[in-house]
């Protein structure tokens, strides 16, 4: 991707591979023209401008999670002739294969739905960049080309409407797969936001502006499934069309973030640093796809062999920890909404396994708090699990959106390595004291220490900026997006 990031006092010109032009010397790069770099008054506003944005994006990309089942459900039940019929033979095979019951199909549909949705972001994310590159400026057209980004963040944000519409008139699952495919294909809008926030940063604003990312996504996590599942309570789900109303709602997030920035956000990426060949910028975005290459960071270059090692190695790692963090997450969420909201089955109770069999320990006693919020909201008895599980989704990306600005604040100080370190030591204990949660409190202790240790994502990705220099920092950014599109996936 063709995108820029101030470094220190601009010790190098912001340059990408395939763009037409020599790059002035490291010595001349010290004086920069005033035209060259983004208005230092203007960047935090927007950089709160993309936050915002993120927001109200992950807001209606979140809303869907606690609805998937039940639509699933809805589909297995009304498309008996239609592309979930046929699908469900191949999903058959497969279940043999692995002895998984058949009552778990709709769980292996929601796997498939996500893996899905992942690898076309994973493969859309390159493209963005490309494009957004080789939107170069004409002399006569100034003021239009002077949006091009800006344009290009709003076309993706378009097509994320576009599939909450399909969401919503799909009254047969083809047409749910559809939506699902364009929403795929246009959330590359996610690593579009970061570059734009690299752009208008510099050495000092750097750590705040990631973290705002993580803040984002944070509390995208947190409201959003809240907002799916009052939807859930209040849906009639025996009326054919009872998902139009939260698709609906989502559209309308969406639509109200693509008028937002129409409106706020300005330009970011500079006109001199725009590629001038199409094909070119598209044919070496293929780096960023290719197994052969990705691994290799072949698409990363100009630099030094020690800052490369370093960049393989943290990638290498970055991705082992989405592999596996990220497969857990979506499952055990996945399966938690389908087994206590939607079902009666009584196995594997996900994050609640360890409570059950502690009836006198926090497990009980957070009961009678459930107990009235239940009543609060009408919602029946055997929901409670549904909230706990709420409670435990909500209480750890609130900890992450804590986290976030005080492990960028302590990496300033102390170091990147040392506070990503001190991170992942977190992460890794969360999960031993998950091993050993013969009660509930040492699980919640488990959720509240890995909450607390997730603010390594916005430091990775200060981190790959940091070793990246002016040619590959746009590269290493979209990295950032193919790891969570991999490990998702």
């Amino acid at each position: 991707e063709t995108m820029t990031y101030l470094r220190g006092s601009l010790e190098k010109g912001n340059s990408v591979r395939g763009v037409n032009q020599k790059v002035p010397d490291a010595k001349m790069e010290s004086k920069v023209t005033k035209e060259s770099l983004p208005d230092a008054a203007a960047t935090p506003r927007t950089v709160y401008v993309v936050f915002f944005s993120l927001l109200l994006d992950l807001l209606a990309f979140t809303m869907i999670l606690p609805l998937l089942p039940s639509l699933l459900e809805y589909y297995r039940q009304h498309d008996t002739e239609g592309l979930y019929h046929r699908l469900s033979e191949s999903i058959k095979f497969f279940q043999v294969a692995v002895g998984a019951p058949e009552r778990y199909s709709s769980v292996l549909f929601g796997g498939f739905l996500g893996s899905m949705f992942s690898f076309l972001q994973f493969v859309a994310s390159p493209i963005v960049g490309a494009s957004v590159g080789c939107l170069r400026q004409e002399e006569d057209h100034d003021n239009l080309h002077d949006r091009c980004e800006c344009l290009a963040t709003e076309v993706y944000d378009i097509g994320i409407a576009l599939s909450y519409l399909l969401w919503a008139v799909s009254s047969n699952f083809a047409i749910f797969v559809i939506a699902r495919f364009v929403g795929g294909l246009s959330k590359g809008n996610i690593s579009l936001a970061m570059a734009i926030i690299t752009d208008v940063s510099n050495s000092k604003s750097r750590g705040k502006g990631m973290a705002l990312v993580g803040i984002a996504f944070s509390l995208g996590f947190i409201v959003g499934p809240m907002i799916g599942a009052i939807f859930s309570r209040y849906s009639d789900k025996s009326t054919p069309d009872w998902f139009w109303v939260p698709a609906a709602f989502a559209m309308c997030l969406a639509l109200a973030d693509i008028l937002f920035l129409a409106i706020c956000l300005q330009e970011t990426l500079p006109k001199k640093k725009r590629a001038k060949k199409v094909l070119i910028s598209l044919s070496r975005a293929l780096e960023y796809i290719n197994p052969a290459c990705l691994f290799k960071f072949d698409a990363v270059k100009n630099l030094s062999t020690k800052d490369l090692e370093s960049l393989k190695r943290l990638g290498f790692i970055y991705f082992i920890y989405l592999f596996i963090y990220s497969g857990l997450e979506f499952t055990v969420t996945f399966l938690m909404y389908h087994k206590f909201s939607f079902t009666s089955i009584d196995q594997a109770k996900v994050f609640l396994t360890t409570g059950v069999h502690d009836t006198e320990g926090l497990y009980h006693r957070l009961s009678e708090s459930i107990k009235f919020f239940q009543v609060a909201v009408g919602a029946p008895e055997r929901y409670s699990s549904v909230l706990f599980g709420g409670f435990l989704g909500s209480m750890f990306s609130f900890l992450q959106f804590v986290a976030s600005p005080i492990v960028g604040a302590l990496s300033d100080v102390y170091g990147r390595k040392r506070i990503m370190i001190i991170c992942m030591i977190g992460i890794a204990l969360s999960y031993l004291l998950w091993a050993v949660s013969s009660n509930f409190a040492i699980f919640v202790i488990a959720r509240f220490v890995g909450g607390l240790s997730k603010g390594n994502i916005s430091l990775a990705m200060a981190i790959i900026t940091d070793v990246s220099n002016s040619k590959s920092r746009g590269k290493g950014m979209a990295l950032v997006g193919i790891a969570f599109s991999l490990g998702f996936i």
